[in-house]
């Protein structure tokens, strides 16, 4: 018997919603099975009946429509989600509940996720979505011969290539809003092994060569993310995030990518500069 699938929308209006999402983009959860289901800090959590959280009711229900598939098939289907919605993975900025509720109604009946929500982009530094890409919002003078050096080796073991070394956040307003796009790598002391970085940092230099040449208008950066815990916090990262890029386009934040595939995250990396 069908079952009506729906979308539950929570606006940025107060301080648990803050911690879901971010910059107005709403935080979304979906309702089916008399059931809400979302993803969060904690994880893959389900409410019932809906709209009981402490979070309230949802400021729009909008209907998606019907799904054929049984509850107990749903139920399998979270099941084998817990690993990439584990409660570690989750980002308001960049892997929240929007990918949850996106990814689920594709499964349940193949309903796209709404265009309105996608479309709103991210600006956690502040640096507005209109940029003049000629007027810097500092004026930053960059000294290669003073601008740190990481405290570990995968880094070390690599030779000096056109990426600039992140040391503030005025250093990465000021690239991110003189080129049209920019690419952010981040790197940690405590996940080298684990997140493939060194092999990842080889490609990305291999690309910043090829593409990061004077008036490419592309910036390639790289953020030590331990030497730098204020700005981690504003892209929603810490210490143990594991190698990420994040991508810049217009000065405002579009996309963080995490993938220990090196083929993968450079063909991502790829497609991003070429449209």
């Amino acid at each position: 018997m069908p079952s009506k699938v729906e979308l539950g929308i929570y606006e940025v209006n107060s301080k648990y919603i803050e911690d879901l999402s971010s910059n107005g983009i709403p935080h979304t959860t979906i309702i089916v099975f008399n059931r809400e289901f979302e993803f969060s800090s904690q994880g893959l959590t389900s409410i019932i009946p809906a709209g009981t959280s402490f979070k309230g009711l949802p400021n729009k229900v909008i209907n998606m429509g019907v799904t054929e598939i049984d509850e107990e098939t749903f139920k399998d289907y979270l099941e084998g989600l817990r690993n990439d919605f584990h409660a570690s993975r989750f980002n308001k900025y960049s892997y929240n509940g929007n990918k949850f509720s996106e990814k689920t109604l594709e499964f349940l009946n193949g309903s796209p996720f709404p265009a309105f929500l996608k479309q709103i982009q991210l600006d956690p530094l502040g640096v507005g979505f209109n940029v003049n890409m000629n007027q810097p919002t500092q004026n930053v003078i960059y000294n290669p011969t003073n601008l740190g050096v990481s405290s570990y080796n995968s880094v070390n073991n690599l030779p000096p290539y056109p990426t600039i070394n992140i040391i503030s956040l005025d250093m990465l307003r000021s690239v991110i809003t003189t080129n049209y796009k920019s690419i952010l790598m981040t790197v940690s002391p405590y996940t080298t092994y684990s997140s493939n970085e060194l092999e990842l940092s080889k490609a990305f230099y291999e690309l910043s060569i090829e593409r990061g040449q004077p008036g490419r208008n592309v910036g390639f950066m790289r953020l030590d993310l331990k030497l730098n815990k204020d700005i981690a916090q504003m892209l929603g990262l810490n210490d143990l995030t594991p190698t990420s890029f994040v991508v810049f386009k217009n000065g405002a934040v579009l996309n963080i990518w995490q993938d220990n595939n090196v083929l993968n995250t450079m063909n991502a990396l790829k497609d991003f500069l070429n449209n």
